[in-house]
């Protein structure tokens, strides 16, 4: 560092005035809102940053997978520990003592629904609604 800018530097700092009794803080804000000009520092930070390794990007699949392998093994755990039989059961057992044509007629509401549903989707995307 050459004189003239460890002068400069002193000249910004005053160690008199950071003396003064008030607080670090207070003197860090009052210079930090001040305009200082640019201390040329001989190409030092353009070469450092130059040397500085590029970061490496990741394949976005493997980002995915990343993210996404830890959270199905949890949810894989954490289903595992839900009464699966407890709750199947029952519903097979309702299914297995319905009438066959309530059954057909409940699969036609829901595939009536569901292809409502989508003719109501579609006629809004297409802004027909």
């Amino acid at each position: 560092m050459s004189i003239t800018e460890r002068t400069s530097i002193e000249k910004s700092m005053n160690i008199d005035e950071m003396n003064s009794g008030k607080t670090f803080d207070d003197f860090l804000a009052k210079h930090l809102q001040t305009e200082h000009d640019y201390i040329d520092d001989g190409g030092f930070t353009a070469n450092v940053m130059a040397s500085l390794p590029v970061s490496k990007t990741l394949n976005p699949w493997i980002e995915k997978l990343i993210l996404g392998l830890p959270v199905l093994l949890i949810a894989a755990m954490v289903l595992s520990q839900f009464p699966w039989r407890d709750m199947v059961q029952p519903a097979y057992a309702i299914l297995l003592t319905m009438n066959i044509e309530v059954v057909v007629k409940a699969g036609m509401a829901l595939l009536a629904l569901m292809s409502a549903a989508t003719a109501f989707w579609g006629a809004k995307r297409l802004d027909f609604i």
